[in-house]
């Protein structure tokens, strides 16, 4: 399960600021207006109030439980109500005040469209995003300007994994599609040790870039050759956003070579895939930095020693 301190889902913060109080949680007349209307005694309206100032805070209706007591203490101070009135949140009262706050708040209900609303979102941002939580951001967001009252975060959360799978399936379907035997073959082979060595090629696909020696300059050189003699990755990918190679990608360069070899082949050759692509684009850059750090050295090199000669 996706940690809800990773999203934007919101919630509330453990020990609430006088400043969170006041700005969030004070009633305004519009609010005691529309309480004096829906409740009679002291303990209904007390009660009405905390669930409409929750639910303007969150956007949904929590558990009662974990309201923070700062809340209904603010609340009861800015009411002045005395500390032996208690709210009155009994179950037989409880789901009409939620009717009257989502009329009151002109709230689009959960139920089908929401649905939609939240799946679309996050089957939208998958082609780019593949954290869960980054699918649960882009859901909440979207059913908050569409005025949805949101569900339950483990519902979202659920959602998230499961569209996330689906598109990242449907990736790696059209990647080993697009892969000739040829090319298969290859993937394959970077994943078998040389000999007695405990690495394999594609551990030297990982390598960390080093420092901008004439030596290491060459190194890169061959090493673009050699990456590029791997295959062209363009036309395997070419329905694969960036984003989602660059992530893809580094998840490759996370894992040993006995994790891929654990995946299912469509995934393997794609995160394969992501991680050529993105190695060659990196080295190419690499090379290009090697290079520019190089004449900035030679330059300076040239400049101390025409220095040198005219003191002389």
């Amino acid at each position: 399960m996706t940690a809800i301190e990773r999203t934007a889902y919101p919630r509330f913060t453990r020990a609430p600021s006088v400043k969170e109080l006041r700005t969030i949680f004070t009633p305004t007349p519009t609010d005691v207006a529309f309480v004096a209307t829906h409740a009679r005694g002291p303990a209904q309206k007390f009660a009405l109030m905390i669930l409409l100032k929750v639910y303007q805070r969150l956007q949904y209706f929590p558990d009662l439980q974990t309201i923070p007591g700062a809340v209904i203490s603010h609340i009861r101070s800015v009411m002045e109500y005395p500390p032996d009135v208690v709210p009155d949140i009994a179950s037989a009262t409880l789901y009409r005040y939620y009717a009257a706050i989502r009329t009151h708040l002109e709230i689009k209900s959960q139920g089908k469209e929401m649905r939609h609303s939240a799946a679309h979102a996050m089957h939208q941002a998958a082609q780019v995003m593949e954290s869960p939580a980054d699918l649960i951001n882009a859901a909440t967001q979207t059913l908050l300007i569409e005025h949805y009252e949101l569900p339950a975060f483990s519902t979202l959360d659920r959602m998230a994994w499961r569209i996330r799978r689906l598109v990242n399936t449907g990736i790696y379907q059209r990647v080993l599609a697009h892969s000739p035997t040829e090319q298969q073959q290859i993937f394959s082979r970077l994943l078998q040790r040389d000999g007695t060595s405990p690495f394999t090629t594609f551990d030297r696909i990982k390598e960390a870039p080093k420092s901008a020696t004439l030596t290491h300059l060459d190194e890169w050189l061959s090493r673009l050759l050699w990456l590029q003699s791997l295959g062209n990755m363009q036309p395997l990918l070419e329905e694969v956003r960036p984003a989602k190679i660059t992530h893809l990608a580094q998840e490759a360069s996370s894992l040993y070579p006995s994790d891929l070899l654990d995946f299912a082949e469509a995934k393997r050759f794609t995160l394969l895939a992501c991680l050529i692509f993105q190695s060659t684009v990196s080295t190419r850059d690499e090379i290009v930095q090697m290079f520019l750090k190089r004449i900035a050295r030679l330059t300076e090199k040239a400049k101390w020693c025409i220095h040198q000669v005219m003191v002389k």
